[in-house]
């Protein structure tokens, strides 16, 4: 039995235990993205079922490409593969990164992340966001900056070889990969 339990939220029930969880967020750009922890796949398959019936469609995930079984089950579902996503460890250091000579332009300053107003970078990324959407559309984007509770991270499209290629110059190198998936 799937039971929705808040908003964005849903059970996967069997006798009264919990065996699966189902939520949904939106993003800053304002995507809908969907996630579901289940042990089974019944479970799974019944919130993955469930779920985008209640839902306004498109709907997003993000699997680990390396795990065949939960991309195998967002597919079951009706998802398909929108990109693909490289994660790379970035140095940020300027003698690491070979930029210490490099001089940013006049009047700007650059601060730790941890020094910044986060309010004035929202603002900037909301202006560029909605310019953006206004001509080419993100989407067409080589780079786009996600913010994470716990960090920033860079996503480069894989197609984009002059990104990866400055990446890879500077020393970052690729962790793991992720598959966007869409509905």
């Amino acid at each position: 039995m799937i039971t929705r339990v808040a908003d964005r939220q849903w059970h996967a029930l069997d006798d009264d235990l919990v065996v699966g969880r189902g939520h949904a967020e939106h993003r800053p750009d304002g995507r809908l993205f969907v996630s579901i922890d289940a042990w089974h796949d019944a479970a799974f398959d019944r919130l993955a079922e469930a779920m985008p019936t209640e839902l306004p469609a498109p709907l997003y995930t993000v699997v680990d490409e390396a795990d065949v079984e939960l991309t195998a089950g967002w597919r079951r579902a009706g998802f398909t593969i929108r990109r693909r996503e490289w994660e790379y460890v970035v140095p940020t250091d300027p003698r690491a990164t070979g930029l210490e000579a490099v001089l940013p332009p006049s009047g700007v300053t650059i601060v730790p992340a941890g020094q910044t107003d986060e309010g004035l970078l929202r603002a900037v990324d909301r202006a560029i966001r909605d310019e953006v959407e206004a001509t080419v559309g993100w989407r067409s984007m080589p780079a786009e900056v996600i913010p994470r509770p716990e960090g920033d991270t860079t996503e480069v499209q894989e197609p984009n070889q002059a990104a990866s290629a400055l990446f890879e110059g500077i020393g970052a190198r690729p962790m793991s990969g992720n598959l966007e998936l869409v509905r």
